[in-house]
């Protein structure tokens, strides 16, 4: 487990993360107003679970952010695609990280999980 990229390539992971956290947070919680608004949202604990493939360019520019699983609901589906769309590049990227493709392909899981009353 030590060696996968995440751990070898730790420093460009992190400065991804810190472009993309804040906005996937912010639109989750305006999904979730959203879902509260239209009444989609219950007394039931629910979780949602996307996965995109993130493609970069060599120079860390995005290229696309594709769902690979979707949550099942729009807006959180939307919601991580949105925040690595206002990222827009994650500069120096490790050389290592580009494929025989040219581009860098990178598999992101983003869940939220929703217990009302807690």
């Amino acid at each position: 487990a030590r060696n996968t990229d995440q751990n070898l390539f730790y420093t460009f992971y992190r400065r991804m993360a810190e472009k993309v956290v804040w906005p996937w947070a912010q639109n989750v919680v305006a999904g979730f107003e959203k879902m509260k608004a239209t009444g989609q949202l219950g007394p039931t604990s629910r979780e949602w679970v996307t996965v995109l493939e993130v493609i970069l360019d060599e120079k860390g520019n995005l290229i696309d952010a594709r769902p690979m699983q979707l949550a099942g609901d729009s807006e959180m589906d939307l919601a991580p695609v949105s925040a690595f769309k206002q990222a827009k590049s994650f500069p120096n990227p490790p050389e290592e990280m580009v494929e025989d493709d040219g581009y860098i392909h990178i598999r992101y899981r983003f869940v939220v999980y929703y217990h009302p009353g807690r």
